[in-house]
C-alpha cells in the first residue's frame, strides 16, 4: 500500500461521521463532552497561540492522566536538556487537561485536534514543534501523517502493545505498517513490545527496547510524613489498616467495599479508600455503595471537624492525588484487574514500598506485574473469594506486608534507567532541529 497515507483521511472522516450522532447526543446531555471541543477543532485561544510563538516548542502528547503521570520524569528531563524551548502538551481527556494545567513543567497545555488531516496540519503550523513525542501507543494516523509531511520527527516513547491491541493491529497490518515507518523512533517498554512493533512492519533499526519509564517514579524522601498527613486527613487510627484501591473500574468498587466490610466483621480494623480510574463515575459509585448501605464519603467533602465512620469507604474524587495517597496505605489493590481486563499501574504503590494485590487481568502491565510476582512484591487473586482470603492473611501479619513492600520497592529501583535511555535516543535529533532552526 502506498506510503503517502492518503487513505487515512476518508477512513477517519467516515469514522467521525458514524460516531457523530452518538457524541452529539452526549454533548447535549453532559457538559464534559463539550469541554475542549473548540480546541479539538483547532480554534485555540489567542493567548495560547501567542504563548506558542514565544519560543521553539517540543510537543508531547499524553492522552489522559495515567500517561501524563508517567511522562512527568520525561517532561522534567526535556526541560533540563533543552531550557531554550517550551514544552507543549496535548491531551484528549478533560481530566488529563486539568492535570496538565497544574504541572509547572508544562508551558502550553492544549487539547489534541480531531484526527482529520486539515486540523492536524493547522495545529502543527501553530505549535511548530521541533519534535512530536507520543506517549505509549497513541497512533493518530493523520497527526502522524501531517507531522511527517511538515518534516517534524516523531517518536513513540514508552511504547507498548497489549495482547488485544497487537491482534487488532496485526489484522490491519497493511494499514499500519506505512504509518509506523513515518516514525523516527519507537522506544518500547520491553523486548516483547519491540518484537511486536517489528512484526507490524516497523523498521527494525528504528525500534529499541528502552524499558518502562514508569519505573522512574519518585517518592518523597520523608514518606513517613506523607503517610501521617493522609492518614490524619482520612482519620485512620494507628491500629487500623488502610486498603487503597487504585484506578478501579465498574464492578470493582462494590466488590472491594463488600469485601472490606466482611473482613471488618471478623474483627479486623480495615478501612478503604477507592480511587476510580474515571473521576466522573463518582456519582454512580456513590449511589451503588449507598444502596449497599455502605454510605461512602468523598475526599472533596471531608471536613477535619466532622468524624468519618470507620465503615464508610472514602471515594477519591480528585485528580492527581492517588500517587500520594498510596503513602497512607497498608495494602494496595490495583484496579481493572478483576471485573475488567488490562489492569492499571502497579509501579507507583511499589515505589512507596506497599504490598500489592491484583486480579488475573494485568495485560496492560504484564512485565511489571510479572516482575512484582516473581520477586514477591505482589500477590495475584482470581476472584472475590481469593481476594478476601489473601487480604485476611496479609492483615494478620505486618512482617509479611513489610517484606512484600520492600520487595516491591526493590523491583522499582532495579528497573530504572529507561528515562535516560529514551532521552539519549531522542535528544540528538531534537538538538539538531533546534540548532538548525536557530541558525536559520
Amino acid at each position: 500500500m502506498s506510503d503517502n497515507l492518503w487513505y487515512w483521511s476518508p477512513l477517519m472522516y467516515a469514522g467521525y461521521a458514524a460516531a457523530a450522532p452518538i457524541f452529539g447526543a452526549r454533548m447535549l446531555s453532559a457538559d464534559k463532552y463539550r469541554i475542549g471541543l473548540s480546541q479539538r477543532l483547532t480554534l485555540y485561544p489567542t493567548e495560547l497561540q501567542d504563548k506558542l510563538q514565544q519560543k521553539q516548542n517540543i510537543w508531547l502528547h499524553a492522552v489522559s492522566v495515567g500517561e501524563l503521570q508517567a511522562a512527568k520524569g520525561m517532561l522534567s528531563a526535556l526541560r533540563d536538556a533543552f531550557p531554550q524551548t517550551q514544552i507543549a502538551v496535548s491531551t484528549v481527556t478533560n481530566t488529563g487537561q486539568s492535570l496538565a494545567r497544574q504541572l509547572q513543567t508544562i508551558d502550553a497545555p492544549f487539547y489534541l485536534p480531531l484526527d482529520l488531516y486539515p486540523l492536524c496540519r493547522r495545529a502543527l503550523r501553530i505549535v511548530k514543534p521541533a519534535a512530536l513525542i507520543i506517549m505509549e501507543t497513541e497512533l493518530w494516523p493523520n497527526l502522524i501523517r501531517a507531522a511527517s509531511d511538515e518534516g517534524v520527527p516523531i517518536y513513540l516513547i514508552n511504547a507498548r502493545l497489549s495482547d488485544k491491541s497487537f491482534g487488532n493491529y496485526l489484522r490491519a497490518r497493511l494499514l499500519f505498517e506505512p504509518l509506523l515507518n513515518r516514525l523516527q523512533g519507537i522506544l518500547a517498554q520491553s523486548d516483547e513490545d519491540a518484537r511486536r512493533f517489528i512484526l507490524l512492519g516497523a523498521h527494525q533499526e528504528r525500534v529499541t527496547s528502552a524499558g518502562n519509564i514508569k519505573f522512574e517514579v519518585n517518592v518523597p524522601e520523608d514518606d513517613a510524613q506523607e503517610r501521617k498527613r493522609w492518614r490524619a486527613l482520612f482519620q485512620i487510627e494507628d491500629d487500623e489498616l488502610l486498603l487503597v484501591a487504585g484506578s478501579t473500574f465498574d464492578g470493582e468498587e462494590a466488590l472491594l467495599a463488600q469485601t472490606a466490610r466482611s473482613i471488618r466483621n471478623t474483627g479486623v480494623s480495615v478501612r478503604l479508600v477507592i480511587a476510580p480510574r474515571h473521576v466522573e463515575r463518582t456519582d454512580a459509585i456513590d449511589l451503588e455503595l449507598s444502596a449497599l448501605q455502605l454510605n461512602p464519603i468523598r475526599r472533596s467533602a471531608i471536613i477535619e471537624s466532622q468524624p468519618i465512620h470507620p465503615e464508610a469507604p472514602i471515594l477519591l474524587d480528585t485528580i492527581g492525588e492517588l500517587s500520594r495517597v498510596y503513602a497512607a496505605a497498608d495494602l494496595v489493590f490495583i484496579g481493572k484487574s478483576i471485573c475488567s481486563k488490562g489492569g492499571q499501574n502497579p509501579i507507583e504503590p511499589a515505589a512507596w514500598s506497599k504490598p500489592i494485590l491484583f486480579g488475573p487481568n494485568m495485560q496492560n502491565f504484564r512485565d511489571a506485574a510479572a516482575l512484582l510476582l516473581r520477586e514477591g512484591g505482589a500477590r495475584q487473586v482470581n476472584d472475590e473469594r481469593q481476594l478476601k482470603a489473601v487480604l485476611c492473611e496479609l492483615c494478620q501479619s505486618a512482617e509479611v506486608r513489610n517484606s512484600m513492600g520492600e520487595r516491591a520497592r526493590h523491583v522499582v529501583k532495579s528497573n530504572r534507567g529507561a528515562l535516560q535511555r529514551t532521552l539519549d535516543a531522542i535528544a540528538p535529533m531534537i538538538r539538531s532541529r533546534i540548532s538548525g532552526e536557530t541558525s536559520a
